[in-house]
């Protein structure tokens, strides 16, 4: 049985906000190169899901990975279930652990 992603409901604004960041400081071009990287580390995340570094001081069960060199992929992981949770995605000097703590 593969996994399967799932994404907290304000992932979507979480890459939206990424996408426009970066098209005001680099422009579309960049900010479009970025969120491929952000989505191929995803699909990554599928093939290998414990390949994340824990941080169960942040929240329990909570895993994060980098894509693009600068953002930061949080997410859970239900093993019976095999269940991939998306809980936030960041960038640059954004603070993860605030948003993480607060998305349950």
């Amino acid at each position: 049985m593969t996994w399967q992603l799932e994404y907290h409901p304000r992932v979507v604004h979480d890459l939206h906000r990424i996408e426009v960041f970066l098209t005001e400081y680099d422009g579309q071009r960049t900010a479009r190169c970025k969120l491929h990287e952000i989505a191929d580390t995803l699909e990554k995340i599928l093939q290998l899901p414990f390949r994340g570094s824990r941080h169960d001081d942040v929240a329990p069960g909570l895993r994060i990975t980098v894509g693009g060199k600068k953002a930061v992929i949080a997410y859970r992981l239900r093993e019976e279930a095999r269940i991939i949770r998306i809980i936030s995605v960041t960038y640059g000097g954004a603070d993860w652990q605030k948003i993480a703590r607060r998305r349950r």
